[in-house]
């Protein structure tokens, strides 16, 4: 059973359970004409302590590591027809920082902190993200790095949203700016020959659908997959039964 959406002129598909995200992924992946599949998954809210900056890979429920297990599926499907993968992990720190009751100054410092440990050539990920990846064949080498534009972070294993809300503010929506920031930009994704993966909370679904693609972003082979992130306690399995749960959109290849 197929239960479609509408906003504004999209159609959105839900998705009734692993076993048919699967296949849609699968699909795709084999659909499409690009030579590379680039992967936007994993994606986690930056959280502070007095100690430090430190991915949260609860708050958001099943999403970061579950979408990361996902993208993998996808990954070695490319990479079993010949096309070249990478992967992109995307962490929200521009949100978070203001609610922790810590001072800028001490926020800054940590996120800073933390960037650069997670970059340089020696650098590796974190534990959690580093055993997904290399569960199903792949490591540090197949992730795309960002660089921040700042010392010692030239070549980070996770992109940061504030670093691409900065790089280009001609776009008014602040979390479709970020994503059309990362597509727009040669170093990360050609559109002639790169296809995009997209792992989404349903809370930036607005954003990305009616701003960054249907708006500001031509030409993009691209399958957005939409997740619940705003229930923790809710399992994968669940997330597929909940009122909206798991939608997609497919834009240019045809599955």
């Amino acid at each position: 059973m197929v239960v479609r959406y509408y906003f504004t002129m999209v159609k959105m598909e839900k998705l009734v359970d692993e076993q048919e995200l699967k296949r849609i992924l699968s699909s795709y992946v084999r659909t499409s004409d690009k030579d590379r599949l680039v992967m936007l998954a994993g994606h986690f809210p930056l959280m502070y302590s007095e100690q430090e900056a430190y991915p949260d890979l609860t708050s958001w429920g099943a999403f970061p590591t579950y979408s990361l297990e996902l993208d993998c599926f996808a990954a070695a499907e490319a990479r079993e027809i010949g096309k070249d993968v990478k992967f992109v992990l995307l962490a929200d720190d521009a949100y978070h920082e203001i609610r922790q009751g810590l001072s800028s100054t001490h926020t800054r410092t940590k996120r800073r902190d933390f960037y650069r440990r997670m970059s340089g050539e020696d650098a590796i990920l974190i534990p959690t993200y580093r055993e997904i990846l290399a569960v199903n064949g792949f490591s540090e080498v197949d992730v795309l790095r960002h660089d921040h534009g700042k010392p010692g972070r030239e070549d980070c294993l996770f992109f940061s949203e504030k670093v691409l809300r900065a790089a280009d503010n001609t776009v008014e929506d602040e979390c479709a700016r970020a994503y059309v920031n990362l597509i727009k930009d040669p170093r990360y994704f050609d559109r002639e020959h790169d296809s995009m993966l997209a792992f989404v909370p349903n809370r930036c679904m607005g954003h990305i659908c009616n701003v960054a693609l249907d708006q500001e972003i031509d030409g993009l082979d691209a399958l957005h997959i939409f997740m619940e992130t705003r229930l923790p306690y809710a399992t994968r399995e669940e997330l597929f039964t909940l009122p909206i749960g798991v939608t997609y959109r497919i834009d240019g290849s045809t599955v």
